[in-house]
């Protein structure tokens, strides 16, 4: 979705998306026989709390915020960098240079 240039294409492309991840949902509900539906519904999910030291029960979701926004910062400008770079240059480029129809 980054890399599109026009709204339409990212409408599009979000829509794709979203169909991409309520097909497996979909196709549950349309295969899936009425015991194995029961079973899927009857399953609960377990764990036990491990002992946490208090400083990461504070200072943990900083943590991954900070981690969060340097992986994505990482992506847009180191591996996504030429790219975007190259669109400012043609933003800038059609802005001296206006096109004339």
């Amino acid at each position: 979705i980054l890399l599109q240039t026009t709204e339409g294409k990212v409408v599009l492309k979000a829509l794709c998306m979203k169909w991409v991840i309520q097909i497996d949902e979909t196709l549950f509900k349309t295969f899936a026989s009425y015991h194995v539906k029961n079973v899927v519904s009857r399953t609960r999910c377990r764990f036990r709390p491990s002992h946490v030291e208090l400083q990461w029960e504070k200072y943990g979701g900083y943590a991954y915020v900070i981690l969060a926004v340097g992986v994505t910062f990482g992506l847009t400008r180191g591996f996504f960098g030429g790219i975007l770079d190259f669109r400012q240059a043609c933003v800038d480029y059609y802005a001296a240079f206006p096109v004339t129809v």
